[in-house]
């Protein structure tokens, strides 16, 4: 008797097997959605989202009652208060997100109260820059019609920093509820104010700014009365707290301005290759693409902490799964956001921002696919941050630098703003797969059970 099993019984066997391994590709996906991961993750996409909306709707309301060419100043401007809020987060946020884990008690008081202080003198030499910058339009040497706005700023941008503080310090906690507390209000204020008085009394673009600055004062009042118990100002510890965490923050700092850089520059290419209005529909985009960036910052805001804390308390197989959770997160969302932007997105530039902003569906495409490779390099670099590598992410954020701009230099006098993108685009897969090798490399070297305090 042949003792070899027939056909139709082998292929009975095989299934099993193979919906046995099926089973296996497709569990780690499904517990993610199922686990504390995810639910604590989607709360910080939800903060995430209001914060990313105010903006958005901001500048929607800035399109709509005011030029292409005044949206352009908006966007100037902008990227001086968003150079100064990531610098913030690199010497400030960054260190206090590492280090905070392993105070508690009044010493955590005290270190709190240290990093408000210098939250303090930063925003003050803030002021000071601006100051410097408002000068120097004035005499000349920059567009004349940001003069005012930057004057408005100069005023305004030391509470916007400081209410990024606020949010920030309670996300490395991770509170993201008290963060969402604090930031509804917030958006309703903004909004609200800013709707109100288009439609009675009229906008410029430095009435933009001056609302986003007395909102922001109205919500960080209530979060000093409130959190007094949870910051203590101890003179003897501010010099040394500095020190420590200037030891982290140098490399977070160094790696930013060579690999965040561009967003800050490329409107200024923009308008200097094409003008005004060119910068206003590349801004326009971004902060189009960035809708979609509400699930990558908002879920980079909790992954972050998150991957500092599992390798803190359970070592490297535990930041692993999360690392690997996050970039199959990233990679289902914004890789499906992308594929519909390929398909709709020139109908929803003209939607949202009327016929003056045709044209910008290939720039928004372009800007959404950056987004997909700026969110690997997101879990690439809070695996490094977690093991307390910073300094590894200098060489390849270098790299993306000289990539983006190089490619600037070549794309963006022919092409105007769809250059900018597509240089934006060379330099974030750039950033990827560099960061992403970078700490694959460096995670083998750590022993499998490694935790520290």
């Amino acid at each position: 008797m042949n003792s070899c099993p027939s056909r139709e019984h082998q292929s009975v066997e095989l299934s099993p097997g193979f919906a046995q391994r099926a089973a296996r590709l497709v569990r780690p996906v499904t517990s993610t959605c199922a686990s504390s991961f995810a639910r604590q993750g989607m709360l910080s996409v939800f903060d995430q989202g209001v914060v990313s909306m105010t903006s958005f709707l901001t500048s929607v309301i800035v399109a709509r009652a005011t030029s292409r060419e005044d949206l352009g100043v908006y966007y100037l401007a902008l990227t001086l208060f968003f150079l100064a809020r990531g610098v913030q987060t690199q010497i400030l946020t960054a260190p206090y997100l590492f280090f905070c884990h392993r105070r508690q008690g009044s010493d955590s008081a005290k270190y709190t109260g240290s990093v408000l202080v210098h939250q303090f003198v930063y925003a003050a030499l803030v002021a000071v820059c601006l100051l410097g910058v408002a000068v120097a339009i004035q005499l000349g040497l920059g567009p004349r019609d940001l003069g005012p706005v930057v004057w408005v700023l100069l005023g305004v941008a030391p509470l916007l920093l400081l209410r990024e503080f606020h949010r920030q310090h309670s996300l490395s906690r991770l509170k993201v509820a008290r963060a969402l507390a604090f930031d509804v209000p917030h958006a309703l204020l903004q909004v609200g104010s800013l709707l109100l008085l288009w439609r009675f009394v009229g906008l410029s673009v430095a009435g933009v700014y001056a609302v986003m600055g007395i909102a922001a004062a109205l919500v960080c009042l209530p979060w000093f009365v409130l959190q007094r118990r949870r910051w203590h100002i101890e003179r003897g510890c501010i010099a040394a707290d500095w020190r420590q965490n200037w030891s982290f923050a140098r490399w977070t700092l160094a790696s930013h301005l060579a690999g965040c850089s561009t967003p800050y520059i490329m409107p200024w290419i923009v308008v200097a290759a094409a003008g005004s209005g060119a910068a206003g529909l590349y801004g326009a985009c971004g902060t189009l693409a960035g809708v979609a960036g509400i699930f990558v910052m908002g879920l980079g805001n909790y992954l972050a902490p998150k991957a500092r804390r599992e390798f803190a308390v359970e070592g490297k197989a535990a930041l692993c799964r999360t690392l690997a959770r996050g970039a199959a997160v990233f990679g289902v969302v914004v890789g499906g956001l992308c594929l519909l932007s390929l398909a709709v997105g020139e109908q929803v530039v003209v939607l949202v921002y009327d016929r003056q902003c045709a044209g910008g569906g290939a720039i928004l495409t372009l800007l959404m696919l950056s987004l997909l490779a700026i969110s690997l390099q997101m879990v690439a670099g809070s695996g490094l941050w977690a093991i307390g590598r910073p300094k590894a992410t200098l060489l390849p954020d270098v790299c993306v630098l000289v990539v983006t701009l190089g490619a600037a230099a070549v794309a963006v006098g022919p092409l105007g703003p769809t250059g900018a993108a597509l240089a934006s685009l060379a330099g974030a897969v750039t950033g990827a797969v560099l960061k992403t090798s970078c700490f694959l490399q460096l995670i083998r070297s750590v022993p499998l059970e490694t935790a520290c305090a």
